[in-house]
C-alpha cells in the first residue's frame, strides 16, 4: 500500500528481504523453492490485477511484470548464495488460448 506493491521497483528490495528471512529460517529443511507462482497468469487474466476498483493500463501491467522478473532474479541469486544445494525457480502458469474460428470437435 505504501508505494503500490508491484507497481514500484521498491518492492524488489522488500522481496529480497522476505526471501532472506525465509532462507534463514527454513533453508535447513526446505530443498525446493518457488519464487513467484504463475506470474504470467496475473497479466493474462486482468481481473487478478485490480487494485481496489482500479483497472490497470497495459504500461503499468508490463512495469509490474518487469518488477516481478527482477524480484525473481534477486531471489534466485540470493538462494544460490545462501543455500548452494537448493533448487529454486518460478512456477509457470500456462493457459491455452484457442482461436474462436477453430471448431471444438477438431481439438479433441
Amino acid at each position: 500500500k505504501e508505494y503500490g506493491g508491484w507497481k514500484s521497483r521498491k518492492i524488489v528490495k522488500d522481496f529480497q528481504r522476505y526471501c532472506h528471512v525465509l532462507f534463514t529460517n527454513f533453508g535447513d529443511r526446505v530443498k525446493y523453492w518457488l519464487t513467484i507462482n504463475e506470474q504470467s497468469n496475473m497479466f493474462a487474466l486482468p481481473y487478478l490485477l485490480k487494485y481496489k476498483d482500479e483497472v490497470l493500463d497495459e504500461k503499468i501491467k508490463f512495469q509490474m511484470n518487469h518488477h516481478m522478473m527482477l524480484a525473481n532474479a534477486v531471489a534466485i541469486k540470493l538462494a544460490h548464495k545462501m543455500l548452494p544445494n537448493a533448487k529454486i525457480g518460478p512456477a509457470i502458469g500456462l493457459s491455452p488460448f484457442y482461436s474462436g474460428i477453430i471448431e471444438t470437435r477438431l481439438m479433441f
